[in-house]
């Protein structure tokens, strides 16, 4: 399965709690350089599928 962010496979599932439309995980080390490396007010920390906040973020089990 690709990642949202960067479009490779996915190494570390993760999906956050708030996300209860989709089951589709995103990569933890795309997700967490992206957020990292722009500038602090262009850090979005939202989930790249359903875009609710990320904030409480879980390894998404069932891939792993």
């Amino acid at each position: 399965m690709k990642c949202q962010y960067s479009k490779h496979l996915i190494s570390v599932p993760i999906r956050s709690i708030h996300c209860q439309t989709h089951y589709q995980p995103y990569d933890l080390n795309s997700f967490i350089w992206m957020n990292t490396s722009v500038n602090q007010s262009a850090r979005i920390w939202k989930c790249p599928i359903c875009r609710k906040r990320s904030y409480d973020i879980v390894i998404d089990d069932y891939l792993c």
